[in-house]
């Protein structure tokens, strides 16, 4: 049967339109599971973190997973494509199709999910984020508070609101590293910084309101501030983001563009990035750059590491010791820091010593005065500071200064965990650090030991000997009865190497047919010679050999 142009028309027509009926239908159903074009989603709500191989929105090395959308905010599963590891976060992107996203706010960066994990929106208000095993990971804690809906505002703002579109819950309440524009740290809040810039979980480095001001410190025990603004918040508890605007601190050109956020980094600056031109990326500027030398924040040169003019090397390097006690942590980036090459041990305090650093001073020194659990002792001179170090085992460093400012004074500081130091040459700052060292440990002799010691190490030494002593002996025995026995072996076996060998006979045998040897025919060498019967009346000369060895040879040959 042959079909006409008209009939072939249709039927091709007919198979597009099914095509694009399939097509239409997987999107609306990508767009049903993943609420993509949608910024609201209601109660009794889940989303499934599926590896979905369709392009969404990624870098160079994660993949987001979009659920909320609303202009450049993204909110979703952000993964890292390599380890798998994914976050339930928020992003801020350059554009309305998700390029070059910024990680703005996660639930639960310091416990990432995998794929299949789960992000429950329940009946009873509470959004809950489980992992792929079903083990609860991270909840808002809204059960049971009257929520209706979930939101993502225009401002990046993830909202749990009630009937009364009135805020339950919201993540800028909940910072992380970041600030959107327009979002508050408030009184009591902090920013941590991350890690790294791979590593999402909680880094060393934090930013806090407090009621007399801002302060920005390394997470120890104490802390150890690097940065102070301070003034009074009782009026207004908070410090808000607006325009590059942050406190008193500000970029010398913001533009009024919504794309801006800022964040406290790894390395503990805090930056303000903007998209901007002429080159259309992500502008960064050190917000604090104005008021913070780059030597002086905690980890520029890494833990026992010096920092001069930008620069980092070892306490050895900068005074040339003969004795080394640091070595880079990793040689091939000095701004690592340093490594003590013995290890400070509290049960060999005797051979701990102070290394001597002038002209240079703790990276906070001009801070110190802040800092109630961390400050110096004015009533404490030189040798008392350095005394005070070494009989504290928990001291790694003292910090003394002569004068400061050109005014006459001086004040001591213990430190029991050592950052970044700063050579201080030029400086308004008459200081030094001595760093506390472990010597490598004397040998022992026997004059250095206390009298009881001796005594002991007498007794054992006594003891050792004698137990030597009659093992050898013993040794000594059993080589000689070895040296019998092989004796007799040896003969043996020479009598079975001589060729046309006669008879062989027993001693006893020999004493009977010689009458006990009573008849003596006569006397040679090595022995002398008896008469003797045998059984058979045949009579015979036996000779008596004196010594075995060269005789036994002797007589062989």
């Amino acid at each position: 049967m042959v079909m006409g142009k008209e009939e072939n028309l249709c039927w091709a027509f007919l198979v597009l339109l099914i095509t694009i009926l399939r097509i239409d239908n997987s999107f609306q159903w990508i767009n049903a599971q993943l609420h993509y074009d949608d910024p609201v989603a209601n109660l009794s709500t889940s989303w499934t973190n599926y590896n979905y191989d369709s392009g969404f929105i990624s870098d160079e090395y994660n993949n987001l997973q979009p659920i909320l959308f609303r202009n450049h905010f993204f909110c979703g599963f952000w993964c890292d494509k390599s380890s798998g590891a994914c976050l339930f976060a928020i992003l801020l992107a350059s554009d309305t199709n998700g390029r070059l996203p910024q990680l703005v706010w996660s639930a639960n960066r310091d416990s990432p999910v995998r794929q299949s994990a789960t992000l429950g929106f329940t009946q009873n208000g509470d959004l809950i984020l489980k992992n792929d095993d079903g083990s609860f990971v991270w909840s808002t804690n809204t059960g049971g508070k009257s929520v209706s809906g979930l939101n993502l505002t225009e401002e990046g703002n993830l909202v749990l609101y009630d009937k009364n579109n009135e805020k339950v819950w919201q993540s800028f309440d909940h910072p992380t590293d970041s600030l959107l524009l327009g979002q508050k740290l408030v009184l009591g809040n902090k920013l941590t910084a991350s890690a790294s810039a791979s590593n999402w979980s909680r880094g060393s480095f934090s930013l806090a309101v407090q009621r007399n001001g801002l302060f920005a410190y390394i997470e120890s025990d104490p802390p150890q501030y690097y940065f102070v603004d301070d003034f009074n918040l009782m009026t207004t508890p908070y410090i808000q983001f607006e325009n590059g605007r942050f406190s008193r601190f500000s970029i010398p050109s913001a533009s009024a563009a919504q794309l801006q956020f800022l964040k406290l980094g790894p390395d503990g600056h805090l930056n303000v990035y903007e998209w901007k031109g002429p080159d259309y990326n992500w502008m960064m500027a050190d917000l604090l750059a104005s008021y913070i030398d780059d030597c002086e924040y905690p980890l520029v040169c890494g833990k026992f590491g010096i920092c001069s003019n930008r620069q980092c090397f070892c306490p050895d390097e900068a005074n040339r010791f003969e004795t080394r006690f640091f070595r880079p942590t990793n040689y091939g980036t000095p701004n690592q820091g340093c490594t003590p090459i013995i290890a400070i041990s509290c049960d060999q305090s005797q051979y701990h010593s102070l290394m001597e650093l002038q002209n240079t001073t703790y990276f906070n020194y001009r801070l110190l005065t802040y800092n109630d659990n961390f400050k110096l002792d004015y009533k404490t001179d030189l040798e008392g500071c350095k005394k005070a170090c070494l009989n504290n085992c928990s001291c790694r460093a003292a910090q003394f200064v002569h004068s400061w400012d050109n005014l006459e004074g001086r004040g001591c500081l213990l430190i029991s965990e050592v950052f970044s130091l700063v050579e201080s040459r030029g400086n308004f700052v008459n200081a030094s650090v001595f760093l506390k060292v472990q010597n490598p440990a004397a040998p022992t002799t026997l004059a250095s030991l206390p009298k009881r010691s001796r005594r002991v190490t007498i007794i054992l030494g006594s003891s050792l000997g004698a137990f030597f002593g009659v093992f050898l002996m013993a040794a000594l025995g059993f080589f000689l009865y070895g040296r019998v026995k092989e004796d007799k072996e040896l003969c043996e076996i020479y009598l079975n190497q001589v060729p046309g060998m006669a008879a062989r006979f027993s001693y006893e045998d020999l004493t009977t047919k010689t009458n006990d040897f009573s008849t003596k025919l006569g006397e040679g060498g090595f022995g002398s010679v008896f008469k003797g019967t045998l059984h058979n009346g045949t009579q015979i000369a036996v000779k008596c050999l004196h010594g075995l060895g060269q005789v036994e040879k002797s007589f062989l040959s």
